[in-house]
């Protein structure tokens, strides 16, 4: 018995073109979804650092009775209570001069006068 083959039917130049735009959407699709989600725990993460050093301040406040000159030194300076010594600040990435860098890479603004703290990316300064 002779087996019979299907015959292998070729695709068009048009089925091909839409064949690869299904494809091209569908990954500029999942690319620009990973990317929001990335910016989204960005934004999470930057608002708890905010927090964070903006606690860091306030202790430093009382325990020192003035501001910390910058943000570099509750990045490096400790306080004691009792016999145990504490950062200042923990958790907040550093940049190689140890300032605190928020999640997006760039350095928080800080007025010594206020002791005020800002995201150092101009969208988020007014968090």
């Amino acid at each position: 018995m002779e087996q019979i083959v299907p015959e292998k039917k070729k695709r068009t130049k048009t089925e091909v073109i839409v064949i690869l735009a299904v494809i091209v959407i569908a990954a500029v699709v999942l690319s620009v979804r990973f990317n929001m989600t990335g910016r989204a725990e960005k934004e999470n993460a930057l608002m708890n650092e905010l927090r964070s050093l903006r606690s860091s301040v306030q202790l430093y406040l009382t325990l020192q009775k003035s501001y910390p000159p910058d943000l570099k030194s509750l990045a490096t300076q400790k306080y004691t209570i009792g016999e145990k010594q504490e950062p200042y600040l923990r958790g907040i990435k550093t940049d190689k001069e140890n300032y605190p860098v928020d999640a997006f890479g760039k350095m928080f603004k800080y007025d010594p006068k206020t002791g005020w703290v800002k995201a150092g990316e101009e969208k988020y300064s007014n968090w």
